[in-house]
């Protein structure tokens, strides 16, 4: 048998990749020695077996290009960066599950964002987070933005565009005519997306460096280059940033590269075709819909006449459709017969599984659980619990990566301000504190709940963590709310007559408790009293001398002994026992001492 033609049935794929299919020594053979042409393909096939069959090249597969994976800042890299990013927005601007997908992240990863200080003064610690939540209402540069809102922009931008630049500016404006100098050099903050970082109309004139940024001897970030856009997109230079004036919001996966990619950069080809899919679906649906029934025409030269004409003929005007009206019956005449068009099955179930398999792909390629972005509810048990933890863990990494590029930044050098102008106390732990995000994301409440009330009673945790983690607040906060309830409640109970038990939410023996502690203040107040004029008195004649005592912390620990004795807490026995024990008093000075 003659093999022939191979060159004819290759494809082009086999043709630009090799592989399996023969070359030219192979079509060569083939025509004076088949068998033998056989024989040399088995041969090359057993040898691919040794090696990664990944670096292979196959006529099933295409082959990576190695200019395309070796410097991630090459001109074309650069160029394919910013097209993917113009390609993300777009998907963001209409597809509803890449829109859907990025804003969860960004609510569920910031929540109520809020800091809080950690100095071990609570006096401190308050005076601290007043001042720094009101700036949070005016950091922005333009005026339109709160903290939170900046770090919401800056973290959406770097999912969608890859990277993302907040600068760090202060709140002074130099009038052009008068030279007159206004503001008082409070810290503001202004984002910058990124294809305002280099001119993206001017990819490849870098001069070797990477787009829009200036490197330093090491290779590390010098400066960033920024442009302004018009309503045009013309860009025109704007200034050249520092980079430690700048906060740099990007995740690099290569140690070589210095500009970010879009997250959402492997999700973009399977999210384009499920939009594409649902709108071609939509129109068919839309075109099954459209018909009610169809007209057959009878035997030649006749028709059915809508109208009821005599002889059954139609009228060459005669519509050739007719609206379908709900309860009314249309008589027809005529040969011609109409046909119900039949229903529409549309999505199919085949449909709805590629829906599935293509938001699947979406998911892995954020590194969400497809119950994220798909349904949830699907899941159950074990598994919904795995999948909300890898959700959790994915929010965590942003929260870090915010924490470090953006948010610490930002309070170091608005406390550092408020320190320098007066406005918040100095403390040496001025600068410590944490950021809290809201409640704990959670697929199962109760058992979460059980399991860490469980591990608080076992002392692995700690109520002030636990309050974080369930509420995303500060524990002191909910002792004061705790606080505050129980006053209210007492002042209701005085007004009303009514126990404090007896109340919503009321507290058991608190009425009890509350007596005893006016009790123990009148007590102390009386043995105060009593105790001072006899201090007054004893101040009158000669002091004792004790011996024992030699410091004053022994001397206040005697007279509290003393008062506890004049208020009758303990017996004159009791008193002297434990000078001559505790103070190492003689039996003599110790009776002389207690009267």
């Amino acid at each position: 048998m003659r093999v022939e033609g191979w060159g004819c049935l290759m494809s082009e794929q086999e043709k630009t990749f090799g592989g399996s299919a023969p070359n030219f020594l192979d079509r060569a053979l083939s025509w004076v020695h088949p068998a033998g042409a056989v024989r040399r393909l088995q041969a090359r096939e057993v040898l691919r077996q040794f090696g990664w069959d990944g670096a292979k090249r196959t006529t099933e597969r295409g082959r990576a290009r190695a200019a395309d994976n070796q410097n991630p800042e090459t001109t074309r890299m650069t160029r394919a960066r910013h097209e993917l990013a113009v390609e993300a927005r777009e998907m963001y601007r209409n597809s509803p599950l890449v829109r859907g997908v990025t804003d969860r992240i960004c609510n569920y990863t910031l929540g109520r964002l809020t800091y809080k200080a950690r100095t071990g003064d609570a006096e401190v610690d308050k005076q601290i987070e007043t001042y720094f939540h009101e700036w949070c209402h005016r950091c922005d540069w333009t005026g339109r933005f709160t903290f939170r809102k900046i770090v919401e922009l800056a973290l959406r931008a770097y999912i969608v565009d890859g990277d993302h630049l907040v600068l760090p500016l202060r709140d002074v404006r130099t009038d052009p005519k008068t030279g007159v100098v206004t503001g008082d050099g409070e810290p503001r903050l202004q984002n910058v997306d990124a294809d305002r970082i280099g001119d993206p109309n001017k990819i490849g004139c870098d001069q070797g460096r990477p787009h829009g940024i200036f490197l330093g001897e090491r290779g590390e970030i010098a400066e960033f280059d920024l442009y302004k856009c018009d309503q045009n997109n013309r860009y025109t230079p704007d200034k050249k940033v520092k980079a430690a004036q700048a906060y740099f919001l990007c995740d690099p996966f290569r140690a070589t590269m210095y500009r970010g990619v879009s997250l959402l950069g492997t999700a973009i080809p399977r999210a384009r075709d499920l939009y594409e899919a649902i709108r071609l679906e939509m129109a068919a649906a839309k075109t099954a819909s459209a018909f009610a029934g169809f007209l057959q025409e009878g035997s030649r030269g006749t028709a059915v006449d809508w109208d009821d004409k005599p002889g059954g003929t139609a009228a060459a005007d005669d519509p050739k459709s007719l609206e379908m009206v709900p309860g009314r019956l249309q008589k027809l005449t005529g040969s011609g017969t109409l046909t119900l068009a039949e229903p529409t099955a549309r999505p199919s179930g085949a449909f709805l599984n590629l829906m599935d398999v293509l938001q699947r792909e979406v998911a892995n390629s954020i590194d969400m659980p497809f119950g994220f972005t798909g349904r949830l509810g699907d899941l159950g048990g074990v598994t919904q619990r795995i999948e909300v933890m890898q959700a959790v863990r994915r929010f965590d990494f942003f929260r870090r990566l915010l924490e470090d590029a953006i948010l610490n930044k930002v309070r170091d050098l608005v406390l550092d301000y408020g320190l320098a102008t007066g406005k918040i106390p100095y403390h040496k732990k001025y600068k410590e504190g944490h950021w809290l995000y809201g409640a704990h994301l959670t697929a199962d409440v109760g058992h979460d709940t059980n399991a860490r009330l469980a591990m608080l009673q076992a002392g692995l945790t700690t109520k002030t963590r636990e309050a974080g983690h369930l509420f995303g607040d500060d524990y002191s906060a909910l002792v004061d709310e705790g606080r505050a309830e129980v006053d209210l409640q007492r002042k209701v109970a005085e007004e009303s007559g009514i126990p404090i038990e007896l109340l919503p939410g009321g507290h058991a023996q608190a009425t009890m408790l509350l007596a005893g502690k006016a009790e123990g203040e009148e007590i102390d107040a009386a043995g105060g009293a009593a105790a001072s004029e006899q201090e007054a008195a004893a101040a009158a004649a000669e002091p004792p001398k004790v011996a024992a005592v030699r410091d004053t912390k022994e001397l206040k620990g005697v007279l509290d002994l003393i008062r506890s004795y004049n208020r009758g807490e303990i017996t004159r026995d009791q008193a002297v026992t434990l000078l001559v024990t505790q103070w190492q008093m003689d039996l003599a000075e110790a009776d002389q001492l207690v009267v």
